[in-house]
């Protein structure tokens, strides 16, 4: 399986058959990476806990569908409070609100199936006894006209 990045050029070269010029382009690339921060516990908890305002706030407010889907983003001014709240670059406080709003869609769309998946199973039986009732009523009336014609 070859390597995305290699620890050096003479690896690279061997590996891949390439010259030193793709090999410190790759090790470019490496170097240009930034390491992933961890938020710590209290900036996720403050996070968290403004997140649950936003989403108490809108329920509150009674907001439709439409009108949560023209607010795409975080609003500049509360962005930039918690940025300096929490110590934090204001594109990281958005993004983390933007994956936390994508993890509670999916968990409502989960819930949603969860409930669309009883109410098939219910109508399912329901139309199996109904189908079955049909049946018996059939044969009731098949066996009532026989008895009718002899």
């Amino acid at each position: 399986m070859m390597k995305l990045w290699s620890s050096s050029a003479n690896e690279f070269e061997a590996e891949n058959g390439v010259g030193g010029h793709e090999a410190n382009i790759n090790n470019q690339v490496e170097t240009t990476r930034r390491k992933k921060i961890r938020l710590s516990n209290e900036q996720v908890n403050a996070l968290e806990s403004s997140f649950q305002e936003e989403i108490q706030l809108e329920q509150e407010l009674g907001t439709t569908v439409d009108e949560r889907k023209n607010r795409v983003k975080l609003e500049p001014e509360r962005k930039m409070k918690l940025s300096r709240e929490l110590g934090l670059h204001p594109r990281q406080v958005a993004i983390w609100f933007q994956n936390r709003r994508a993890r509670l869609k999916g968990k409502k769309i989960e819930q949603l199936y969860d409930v669309l998946k009883q109410d098939f199973e219910t109508v399912s039986r329901e139309n199996k006894n109904l189908k079955q009732e049909v049946l018996l009523r059939t044969n009731e009336n098949t066996n009532f006209m026989h008895l009718y014609i002899t």
